[in-house]
């Protein structure tokens, strides 16, 4: 949220606190969403839905993206630019990473926003190598996904820079 916002991309967060035990349900987001949304009187605008997959089997792995089966081709392209950014990342980091590919399927909050919108599995956290990824590298999955939300937006990205010998709070802009 703090990344966009630096860019002056206004964000609507619908699960502000995803750690606490009363999760909010799945059409309740989708529901903030677009009410949030005709409110605003329906500006251009994005719905993501963020997660790390999980199988039983700890050799799966990969990033996968996901629109609903009747998705908007705005949406479609959406998930076609954000899983090659993410996927273009997560192979910077790890060679062996995989890409599952973008994909249809009517997960709930996708199928019920009523703006574009997407679901992206960054990885498995039931595999050892994404795992390891997700948990060391959130700063590069975040650039990632910002290049792409700049790119939907036609915004111009500017990568977050630190300068070592400034306190680390401090940042400058490239």
């Amino acid at each position: 949220k703090s990344r966009c916002e630096d860019l002056g991309i206004k964000v609507f967060l619908t699960n502000p606190n995803p750690a606490t035990v009363s999760d909010i349900p799945l059409t309740t987001r989708a529901n903030l969403a677009n009410d949030y949304w005709i409110k605003n009187n329906k500006p251009k605008s994005i719905f993501i839905s963020l997660h790390a997959n999980a199988f039983s089997n700890a050799a799966a792995r990969g990033t996968e993206t996901y629109t609903a089966k009747n998705a908007s081709s705005t949406s479609k392209n959406f998930a076609k630019v954000l899983n090659n950014e993410i996927v273009k990342t997560m192979k910077e980091l790890d060679t062996t990473s995989k890409d599952r590919g973008v994909k249809s399927e009517n997960f709930t909050v996708i199928c019920k926003a009523s703006m574009p919108s997407v679901l992206v599995e960054y990885g498995f956290y039931t595999n050892l190598d994404d795992l390891k990824i997700l948990k060391n590298n959130r700063n590069e999955l975040v650039e990632a996904t910002v290049k792409a939300i700049c790119s939907y937006f036609g915004i111009e990205y500017k990568e977050k820079v630190t300068n070592a010998s400034k306190n680390e709070n401090d940042t400058l802009w490239a």
